[in-house]
């Protein structure tokens, strides 16, 4: 598995995003502080007025106050353009941290995992990129997640479950399908959007803005997070895929995890986009729908070249078929190499082939 030509453009299409969403939020901060400075700068005018009872008297009189009131609102919007650049990379510290505190968990090699680590790294040198760090979330609900604001400083998270699951071919080709999202910026856009818009309801910068401001700047950070977040289950699904030395496995695992009915408790809309298979209880009908598994499985069996699942695969719910059931059977196809069988990965020795 190699970064190389297949994957270039949803690469060079990241970084295209990644770039204005920085410069966005930016601008958004600016027009907080600009528009923040003009109605306040207003609403002193017209006190200043109501005091004297009197309008200016001349033409000179009204050119001096616009001139301070657009000098002060000139002066907001270098005081916002500063505050973006002090806010935007905490921002970014801030949320990844928060997922480490708020999900339990910590950075690195897990000792109760040491062949997961063996895998990632394994993954990482034929991605040429740096092994990313690992964290494992004690759940039982099957899923993993990436975060991270460039391939160094990646952290991959999987839960217990994911691990109790899986196959290893099926656990390999999930890590494959994380090393992929972080060789190709995918990682890196999603943390980006996420830090910098997750409290779109405020609004980026809402807090040094007005009243009268903090609507519009809500609406500008929506449609932010939208625009960069266009696509994106599709476009890393295509990456992955096409990176895949074993795509059927991989097409297995994400068929285990649409199906089964347990969910991470810690996902929220919030923090929905870093994991792989979200659930349908946090989606809405907004720009999440499209990482659904469930809606995925379709084109992802369409592009290993398989054919369609027996049955829908039905989104993972409260009235799912129960944790234990099997997933749904797909139609004959060459089956992979078997490394480990079929079993369930768990530490320690590999298991003799039958």
């Amino acid at each position: 598995m190699t970064v190389d030509s297949t994957t270039a453009p949803f690469t060079a299409a990241n970084r295209s995003r990644i770039v204005g969403l920085i410069v966005g939020a930016t601008v958004n901060y600016v027009i907080a502080a600009f528009l923040g400075g003009a109605a306040l700068m207003i609403l002193l005018a017209l006190w200043g007025l109501s005091e004297a009872g009197t309008l200016p008297g001349s033409a000179d009189d009204w050119k001096v106050l616009g001139i301070i009131v657009g000098t002060l609102m000139v002066f907001g919007g270098v005081v916002g353009l500063l505050i973006a650049i002090v806010r935007l990379p905490f921002a970014r510290r801030r949320f990844e941290q928060s997922i480490f505190e708020d999900w339990h968990v910590e950075p690195g090699r897990p000792a109760d995992h040491p062949e997961v680590g063996n895998i990632v790294e394994a993954l990482a040198l034929a991605a040429g990129i740096p092994a990313p760090a690992i964290a494992t979330v004690d759940d039982p609900a099957p899923n993993s997640f990436s975060v991270g604001t460039r391939p160094s400083r990646t952290t991959i998270g999987i839960t217990t479950g994911l691990i109790d699951s899986l196959t290893r071919p099926e656990l390999e080709a999930v890590l494959a399908y994380e090393i992929t999202r972080a060789a190709s910026l995918d990682v890196a856009l999603c943390t980006w959007v996420l830090a910098l818009t997750s409290a779109a309801d405020g609004g980026i910068g809402a807090d040094e803005a007005s009243m009268f401001t903090g609507r519009l700047l809500a609406r500008i950070t929506g449609r932010l997070r939208t625009r960069a977040l266009r696509d994106m289950a599709p476009a890393r699904d295509r990456a992955a895929l096409a990176l895949s030395k074993n795509p059927i496995a991989l097409v297995a695992a994400l068929e285990k995890l649409a199906v089964d009915p347990r969910t991470v408790a810690t996902i929220t809309p919030q923090n929905a986009p870093l994991w792989i298979e979200v659930p349908e209880s946090v989606v809405g009908s907004g720009d999440l729908r499209q990482f659904l598994l469930s809606e995925r499985i379709g084109e992802l069996r369409a592009l290993a070249h398989l054919g369609p699942a027996a049955a829908p695969i039905p989104s993972a719910s409260a009235d799912a078929a129960p944790a234990d059931a099997p997933p749904v059977p797909a139609p004959p196809a060459p089956a992979p190499p078997r490394h480990d069988g079929d079993a369930p990965f768990r530490p320690g020795p590999t298991s003799t082939p039958s």
